[in-house]
């Protein structure tokens, strides 16, 4: 299982998506900063960084959401 559709799936059973957050960076290391960039946020302020980040990259939030299954908000 891809590591997004294991966050979706315990985000949809109540499961603590931290956890699978630690377990998703410890076998791709890669993924730390990334980790540490969503510590310690609410989710307003995640969707903040996310939309920010989609931004300075020159990318659409709906298209990657899309690619995972995931329909965002018009913003």
């Amino acid at each position: 299982m891809n590591p997004i559709a294991m966050m979706m799936q315990m985000l949809t059973s109540g499961g603590n998506p931290e956890a699978i957050m630690r377990q998703i960076v410890s076998q791709n290391p890669v993924l730390s900063p990334a980790l540490q960039l969503c510590q310690g946020k609410n989710p307003a302020q995640l969707e903040s960084t996310f939309y920010n980040l989609c931004k300075s990259k020159g990318i659409d939030p709906q298209s990657i959401a899309a690619q995972y299954g995931i329909s965002l908000p018009q913003k």
